[in-house]
């Protein structure tokens, strides 16, 4: 009789553990067709920029800001064509990256500010990409982006000083007040003529809305206004920035400054702008 009961159980619990990775196979399987299908484009979407109708548009001269993290795919796959765009520029057209203070990659955003202000993002840019893509927790800690950087146009102790100095801290708050101000929601966003957000999309999408855009305003052919992102969305990301920078600035705190002594920061020389 304890045999049987023993025997039932046993054949319960095989169902659930099959039960169990059956569901998750499904949930792998969908993840991955769903991957193929936006790499292909099937899920693009008609609303491919927004309008900021608060915003007063640039003509003279087209400002185009890449808002963008180094831990996201999709801003790594839209990277070569940037690069491109960057190198041969229109004219009276700018280009400029600023890495967003989202909830859980604000220290990527303290970085890339630091590396600006010391001239050595040239040198780390594509490496922290790779880096990023391969996911071995490189960029959890200082301590481990500090190594990383160390040699690389910057040593680790200037690195470490700017990083924890006031100016860095003000400038990604600059940065975070700017994605509020642009509705960024999400990555990679263009932001275009201060008035303009192309939404994240397939990278060939979102190069040929930018210069379709570009060409639109020079020609005085201005696009039309598109639905903004609702208030709702606005302040759930808003949230989310506030609770990550009071987070961080927590564990900041409690991390010790380097043991050399070199100059921190040059506080006193500049203002705070990385323009």
């Amino acid at each position: 009789m304890a045999k049987k009961k023993k025997q039932k159980q046993d054949r319960s619990v095989k169902i659930v553990r099959w039960s169990i990775l059956g569901t998750v196979g499904l949930i792998i399987a969908a993840f991955v067709i769903y991957a193929v299908l936006y790499t292909l484009g099937v899920f693009d979407s008609s609303e491919k920029y927004s309008t900021l109708a608060d915003r007063e548009i640039q003509t003279d001269q087209i400002d185009v800001v890449e808002f963008f993290s180094y831990e996201c795919v999709h801003c790594q796959r839209l990277e070569q064509r940037l690069q491109q765009f960057e190198a041969n520029l229109p004219e009276n057209v700018s280009f400029s990256r600023i890495h967003v203070a989202f909830s859980g990659v604000q220290r990527l955003a303290k970085m890339h500010v630091a590396l600006q202000l010391s001239d050595a993002l040239d040198q780390n840019h594509d490496r922290i990409f790779e880096e990023a893509a391969k996911n071995n927790n490189t960029f959890n800690s200082l301590n481990r982006i500090s190594d990383f950087l160390d040699g690389h146009g910057i040593t680790k102790t200037r690195f470490e000083n700017l990083y924890q100095g006031d100016r860095v801290r003000r400038l990604v708050a600059q940065n975070v007040d700017r994605s509020r101000e642009a509705r960024i929601l999400g990555t990679p966003s263009l932001f275009v003529a201060n008035k303009y957000v192309i939404h994240p999309n397939d990278p060939p999408i979102m190069m040929q809305t930018l210069h379709q855009l570009i060409n639109d305003i020079r020609a005085g052919n201005l696009p039309l206004p598109e639905e903004e992102p609702s208030n709702e969305d606005l302040e759930q990301t808003n949230d989310e920035v506030d609770q990550e920078s009071t987070t961080n600035d927590d564990v900041m705190d409690l991390e010790q400054p380097p043991a050399e002594n070199e100059s921190s920061e040059d506080t006193s020389e500049e203002g705070d702008s990385l323009e």
